[in-house]
């Protein structure tokens, strides 16, 4: 065979070889989504931008796997009007989609539901010819809700959002490149989603650990845990903390077994009580784990772990590692976040001071708008706003908005020489009342223990501090309501100031990945002089006079510089059975241990004051440092936009 046959030869290959890279796609290449674990994706969608979420709660969930042919999807809705003594009733979805349906294109409809779960509940489904357009009516004996036309239009915007995620997902199932973006398919834009990947389970006996990873929230600050749950006596479950130390306890005994050593854990030995707790026993001549599992102490469920069994435990919880830093990696292919102004999961407190034109001799005014930082719900804490006078002196202090219009109208009868008497209930008690003094008529008020008696004068400025707290309020709440800085109106603007300091409070990370007496805080403040200044603070309860305190103290932010490798170093000695010792800081000053101990397996952390020998302690979870860096990070983000938007908070009087 000659030379030219060989060439041929090779020719066939190289055309061989192409076709073979050109079908590859075709023959089963990379997917998109990861191999194993189904997901679930439950979303809410931009609920500040309709209004028919003041009438309606409304969320999608879908469920998908690599490589199926479908995406499941179920609608969860609900109407708070329409309930009984135990909760909402259920929306049924085909009910529901069908009216809104047909009210939008204009044809009357009428149809009856039975409530799930609700033996003998109906609920009735009507569209009809309203006075500006179709309106829809959902009604259940006495109890009613009506939609406006605009609310139809927003439930079918909504609809089409749903429907897009839907075709989205669907694609995500088979794509083996990030599919293009379209009106018809496209991750959903939400303002709150979770993500469950669910990668599998270990029975033993009655009891089922299973393992996943979730993703939720959005805003665009996003929480990544890996989940663990166990499933005791049936559909009863145990999420949660206690999911995260069954395992680990399970491990660190099964090492023990493997050492040839017996080792006996009783009921959640070093954690706070919890009403579901277990005693785990590690047997070397049967070489398994025993698990007890309690609830009120009283046995519900039991289990044996075989040593093969944690081998696959262990498996599983890499398995959620991975998927967990995929999800971290890959969080926008499942959903696009939206922020507000002012996002919600912050604490607000925003000291403002302003001068009354009507008396420019005067001190300026201290105008206090305060919110609490939520966490994981939809509704935050409520705002509050207090205010500062100096009429009222240093013993009365700040009062709230209602203290002040109670004053006035104090006032108001003094002037008329007439007695007038309100007690407010809060927090501090406070009293206000008229009383003729020699002749002359004073307001008296008394606020938690402290007198003042106050000339009935100033009426003007009072009547002004009240319109300026009733703005501020306002005019943040109409933020925290919207997507976007809204519009100022005369009702509702920034407040004019003469200075201003506006501080912003991320998550207190005391829960989910630490427990204990301890809690960081990170902390950013702005004012129009000094700019962002960001800080750390811990914050702990202790008992003081009349009961529990708040303890708040700022900390050397280099002494948190290298917690992250210690941390991975204590985590690597607890899993291997070891003691861990590391401190920073002075002896006898301020400082913090990290510390691991053959008798708890707990990381635990403790901050020592300058010059005390007891520290604060903080219980660490493997969660810990993943949720100090995004708190880190959120509030780093939070500095850049008001940096970037201080006139949505206030306007500074030239």
């Amino acid at each position: 065979m000659g030379e030219d046959f060989w060439d041929k030869v090779l020719m066939c290959m190289r055309l061989l070889l192409i076709v073979l890279l050109s079908l590859t796609p075709l023959l089963g290449g990379e997917k998109v989504l990861p191999e194993g674990g189904k997901f679930k994706v439950k979303v809410v969608p931009q609920w500040k931008i309709y209004g028919l979420f003041d009438k309606m709660q409304i969320a999608a969930v879908y469920r998908f796997e690599r490589g199926k042919e479908e995406c499941e999807e179920s609608l969860q809705a609900y109407c708070s009007e329409l309930r009984d003594e135990k909760s909402w009733y259920p929306l049924d979805e085909d009910g529901l989609t069908m009216v809104f349906a047909e009210a939008a294109a204009g044809k009357p409809c009428s149809m009856v539901k039975e409530v799930k779960d609700r033996e003998g509940v109906e609920l009735t489904y009507v569209s009809y010819q309203g006075v500006g357009g179709y309106e829809v009516k959902l009604s259940s004996g006495e109890q009613s809700v009506t939609f406006s036309p605009q609310d139809i239009r927003d439930f079918m915007e909504i609809r089409a959002v749903f429907d897009s995620s839907k075709a989205w997902y669907g694609k995500l199932m088979v794509a083996e490149e990030v599919p293009e973006w379209t009106e018809k398919a496209r991750p959903p834009k939400v303002y709150w989603v979770r993500v469950d990947s669910e990668l599998g389970a270990v029975q033993a006996g009655e009891l089922t650990l299973h393992f996943g990873a979730q993703m939720r929230r959005a805003l665009p600050y996003t929480f990544h845990v890996r989940q663990y749950s166990v499933d005791y006596g049936g559909e009863k479950k145990d999420e949660g903390l206690n999911g995260r130390y069954l395992y680990r306890v399970l491990t660190s005994v099964a090492d023990d077994v493997k050492r040839g050593r017996d080792r006996s854990i009783p009921l959640n030995r070093g954690r706070a009580p919890s009403q579901v707790t277990y005693q785990v026993n590690g047997s070397v001549a049967d070489e398994r784990v025993h698990v007890v599992c309690r609830v009120d102490n009283k046995e519900v469920a039991k289990g044996s772990f075989t040593l093969e069994q944690i081998e696959k435990i262990r498996s599983l919880d890499q398995q959620v590692q991975e998927r967990h830093d995929w999800m971290v990696e890959n969080r926008k292919l499942l959903y696009e976040g939206q922020r507000s102004a002012i996002s919600d999961d912050v604490g607000l407190d925003i000291l403002l001071k302003i001068r009354c034109e009507q008396a420019p001799e005067m001190e300026p005014m201290e105008l206090r708008v305060v919110r609490n930082r939520g966490w994981m719900d939809r509704e935050m804490s409520p705002l509050w706003v207090e205010m500062r006078w100096e009429g009222f002196g240093p013993d009365i202090g700040a009062v709230r908005r209602d203290v002040l219009a109670e004053y006035c109208k104090a006032c108001e009868a003094a002037a008329k020489k007439e007695n007038y008497r309100v007690v407010l209930k809060g927090e501090v008690e406070t009293l206000i009342e008229t009383q003729e003094v020699y002749g002359r008529w004073m307001v008296k008020v008394k606020r938690g223990g402290k007198v003042a008696m106050i000339a009935p004068g100033h009426l003007d400025v009072i009547k002004w501090a009240l319109h300026q707290a009733d703005n501020a309020q306002a005019w943040y709440q109409k933020v925290m309501d919207t997507r976007l800085a809204p519009e100022p109106t005369k009702e509702a603007h920034p407040p004019v100031v003469e200075d201003a300091e506006v501080v912003v409070n991320a998550a207190l990370q005391m829960e989910g990945a630490g427990r204990g007496k301890m809690g960081f805080l990170h902390r950013m403040s702005y004012t129009p002089e000094g700019g962002v200044k960001k800080q750390l603070a811990l914050r702990w309860s202790e008992y003081v006079k009349g009961g529990v305190g708040e303890v708040e103290h700022f900390v050397d932010q280099d002494l948190t510089e290298d917690l992250d490798s210690h941390f991975k170093e204590a985590i690597k000695a607890r899993n291997a059975g070891e003691n861990y010792l590391y401190e920073c800081g002075q002896k006898g000053g301020e400082r913090f241990r990290m510390e691991v101990t053959e008798d708890s397996r707990d990381i635990v952390l403790l901050y020592f004051l300058k010059g005390e020998e007891e520290g604060q302690r903080m219980y660490l979870e493997e969660s810990w440092m993943i949720h100090h860096k995004q708190n880190a990070q959120r509030l780093e983000e939070e500095a850049e936009w008001l940096e970037k938007h201080p006139e949505v908070f206030f306007t500074l009087k030239k």
